[in-house]
């Protein structure tokens, strides 16, 4: 009687943990976020395919902040309301880390949303997101990922345009 009394206050557990813990879709906190930064590649192909993606969260009219690499700033598109945050070479070191400055610079960003869209870039994108305080954080699938990000989502195709029209796709699908 006693094993089954412990093993019903289980379940009970971890039917009121699943409540509270139930799984968030991208839409609803899209709904209900104010800022979003936008982490951009570090190609301009990248660049091109991802300009979608910027547009459709434009229009949604909420802060958007994009962390640029200052070599691709001009083929963004330059809305008044739109930040871009520039990264320079003189801000990352011999191994193309982040530098402890443009660290600080970023630790100041306080939003609600990151959406990296770095593809090939994986160490530096990770570290300027970590430095971001945010509640969510999406990302794309990479070794240990999982400590920065809170979903994590994998290109499939070696096609760039495909793989990012896909992102993009499916990130307004969850």
């Amino acid at each position: 009687m006693k094993k089954y009394i412990s093993r019903l206050l289980f379940l009970l557990y971890l039917l009121r943990w699943r409540i509270t813990h139930s799984p968030v879709s991208f839409n609803r906190v899209l709904a209900g976020v104010k800022e979003i930064i936008v982490i951009m590649p570090r190609d301009s192909e990248e660049i091109k395919c991802c300009l979608p993606l910027i547009q459709q969260l434009d229009k949604l009219k909420k802060h958007l902040t994009l962390i640029v690499h200052n070599r691709f700033r001009s083929q963004l598109p330059y809305p008044v309301h739109i930040h871009i945050e520039e990264i320079y070479d003189n801000e990352m070191n011999y191994f193309d880390i982040p530098k402890l400055s443009l660290m600080k610079r970023l630790h100041r960003f306080n939003t609600e949303l990151i959406i990296d869209l770095n593809n090939r870039d994986q160490l530096v994108s990770m570290l300027c997101a970590q430095a971001v305080q945010a509640e969510y954080k999406i990302g794309l699938t990479r070794p240990y990922a999982d400590r920065v990000y809170n979903l994590q989502v994998k290109l499939q195709g070696t096609d760039v345009v495909d793989s990012y029209q896909n992102y993009v796709n499916l990130l307004f699908t969850i």
